[in-house]
């Protein structure tokens, strides 16, 4: 039951927008949704963000990140399981995002649950090709995709990790040059698990 649970949980609840559930409709899993704003919103100036990127570090889901100030949080919580979206636009270049799946110590996020959930994704239309990666002493998997979106950000860069309880996705999607910045490539390489 945990496991049909979870499938259903990750693919409707954190890759699809997390839809009405956040947004104040029902939550599909029955329990309440709660939307939780730890900043301000980013200044949508014609300022660049991209040398603006500062350590940030999430305890409760035990990772840390560079990313620009100004993030929001969005939870979704039932079932056991906890989800964690932190979402900040870098005006105009793209968005970078990054989602904890948390659920119970005993569930089993797999590898081909990862793959399958980055498959299902609505926002994307095609995927480009995917590597390995390593990520501490854990193994992850990269993603280039092109998204359904308008040109020219219409595409992305995904990393997924699962470590036990948890598992990680990160996203930058926006324009070509902008995801081959160095503010995107430090937002992924400074990606740390924090240990239990």
């Amino acid at each position: 039951m945990i496991r049909s649970g979870l499938i259903i949980f990750v693919q409707t609840m954190v890759l699809c927008g997390m839809g009405p559930a956040i947004a104040g409709g029902k939550s599909p899993l029955g329990s309440s949704s709660n939307k939780i704003r730890i900043a301000a919103e980013p200044d949508k100036s014609t300022k660049s963000s991209l040398s603006k990127l500062q350590k940030a570090t999430f305890a409760e889901d035990h990772f840390s990140v560079m990313m620009p100030p100004g993030y929001e949080t969005k939870v979704q919580t039932g079932n056991e399981q906890r989800v964690a979206i932190y979402t900040i636009e870098d005006y105009p270049h793209g968005t970078y995002e990054i989602t904890c799946n948390t659920a119970p110590q005993h569930s089993a996020f797999s590898p081909l649950l990862l793959k399958k959930t980055i498959e299902s994704r609505k926002d994307i239309k095609t995927v480009n090709n995917s590597q390995p990666i390593k990520i501490g002493d854990f193994t992850g998997t990269s993603w280039d995709v092109t998204l359904q979106a308008p040109s020219p950000h219409d595409s992305g860069k995904i990393i997924g990790v699962i470590t036990g309880p948890r598992m990680y996705v990160l996203t930058a999607s926006g324009t070509k040059p902008w995801l081959g910045s160095a503010a995107v490539t430090e937002f992924f390489q400074s990606f740390e698990l924090i240990p239990d």
